[in-house]
């Protein structure tokens, strides 16, 4: 059974879109998603006014305070307690969230234009396909997490250098997609109509196959971020990520080794932050894949 897509037009150009009597197998976990996605970005928008205390202020009277609602002796409310320098988890976590949606949005953002880029011209034009594949080959051949650690360990912490290093590792999954579905739509009849009239191959790439290829990237880079979240987390883990006094998730994980018995929560909550975030992100990814997926109609 054919899948109903509908295709509209406008100035010349077609793009296909779900149709809107299409429905999400399971509402709930867009809910969730949506909800889990939102408040992450808010917290990484809104940070400086969030946080309760400041998140680099280090007390040492209040170190290691367990979490309480009830004010402490020196009159500072700690939800989640404080770590071995005083400092508030909380005010932290939502700090580290502010990095987490600063790099995972320029690491993505600065990926898919590489790959999508790359995958295009892979895709249309033949001369360049085998290079390019070959090249996208030997890349995802390597772990992406040691081609990182090699990167940081070259480049040194920053926030640009993690950037760069999370961008160059992950370029490969958006080049791949796009190149594919560049195979299928370059021989369709638009694009043929297209170079009957004489339009160029840079218009045909960027006018008439762009368009068809972004609902596909979307998820992609939906499910892009979340582990873009991991890998910055892992190298500030291992002290290869954005330096202090920048707050970090997997920086905040690592001031808890050691003490996961005396001090539960100093561990915990980061962990619980990254699960969190990176769970509601793929669900999200995962509706926008059921959503897009052309061939979600078909039986």
């Amino acid at each position: 059974m054919r899948s109903n897509r509908i295709i509209t037009y406008w100035r010349g150009r077609s793009f296909h879109l779900p149709p809107r009597h299409r429905s999400l197998r399971h509402p709930w976990q867009v809910a969730v998603g949506i909800t889990i996605t939102f408040a992450l970005i808010i917290l990484g928008v809104f940070a400086p006014w969030l946080t309760p205390h400041p998140p680099t202020e280090n007390q040492l009277t209040a170190r290691l305070l367990a979490p309480s609602w009830q004010p402490q002796p020196n009159g500072g409310l700690y939800l989640l307690g404080t770590d071995l320098l005083g400092r508030d988890i909380l005010s932290r976590l939502i700090a580290g969230a502010r990095t987490s949606s600063l790099v995972s949005l320029l690491s993505v953002s600065l990926s898919g234009f590489i790959g999508v880029s790359l995958g295009l011209v892979a895709g249309f034009k033949r001369r360049y396909q085998l290079v390019l594949d070959r090249l996208a080959d030997i890349w995802q051949a390597v772990p992406y997490l040691i081609v990182a650690l090699a990167a940081a360990a070259v480049l040194g912490s920053s926030l640009v250098n993690v950037v760069i290093v999370l961008a160059i590792t992950t370029w490969t999954l958006f080049y791949r997609v796009v190149r594919a579905e560049v195979l299928r739509l370059r021989n369709q009849d638009f694009i043929v109509a297209g170079r009957a009239l004489g339009a160029s191959e840079q218009r045909i790439l960027w006018v008439y196959i762009l368009p068809h290829v972004v609902p596909i990237i979307i998820p992609v880079a939906t499910l892009l971020t979340a582990n873009v979240i991991i890998f910055e987390a892992s190298l500030s883990f291992l002290g290869l990520g954005i330096p202090p006094p920048a707050v970090s998730w997997g920086s905040m994980a690592a001031d808890g080794r050691g003490y996961e018995v005396l001090a539960w929560w100093v561990p915990l909550f980061p962990g619980l932050a990254i699960f969190v975030a990176v769970l509601g992100i793929n669900v999200l990814g995962d509706s926008l894949r059921d959503w897009f997926d052309p061939f979600a109609g078909k039986s």
